[in-house]
Order: structure tokens, then C-alpha cells, then sequence
């Protein structure tokens, strides 16, 4: 179709931008939650995060603090 994976994938990270924005989405763990929903079944954890930062990067680099602010609140062994 007129509409191939690329074009979804970008609708996938500027909707995820729109939601931090707008406070949809509180944090990073949010937005990979809702990013990890749209991915493809059996797509992982890993995978949403990276999906996540990459968008980041394209479409809203200011929320990149948001990312390192959820990597500094991880469990430290």
C-alpha cells in the first residue's frame, strides 16, 4: 500500500514526542510503554527503549533529559 512500515514507524515516534509534550506521558517509562504497545508483537523491551531514544533524537531532542534522568533512577546493583 501507499503506507509502508517507514511511514508507520515515524507516526509511532512523533506521537510519542506529542505525548511528552503534552503530559500524556510523565517520563521516559511512560513513553517507552506506549511506544513498546505500537512495536511489533514480540518486539522487546530493549528494542522500545532503543526505538525511543532514536526518536528522541529525530523529533524531540529536549526530551533526551528525560531519558537520562530515567537511566540515573535505574535499580543500581
Amino acid at each position: 500500500g501507499i503506507y509502508g512500515q517507514k511511514d508507520y514507524n515515524a507516526w509511532i515516534g512523533k506521537i510519542a514526542c506529542k505525548r511528552l509534550d503534552r503530559g500524556v506521558d510523565l517520563n521516559a517509562r511512560d513513553s517507552a510503554k506506549f511506544v513498546s504497545d505500537q512495536l511489533q508483537r514480540g518486539s522487546s523491551t530493549e528494542q522500545a527503549w532503543q526505538f525511543l531514544g532514536a526518536a528522541m533524537n529525530y523529533y524531540c531532542p529536549d526530551k533526551r533529559v528525560l531519558l537520562t534522568a530515567q537511566w540515573d533512577r535505574r535499580e543500581k546493583p
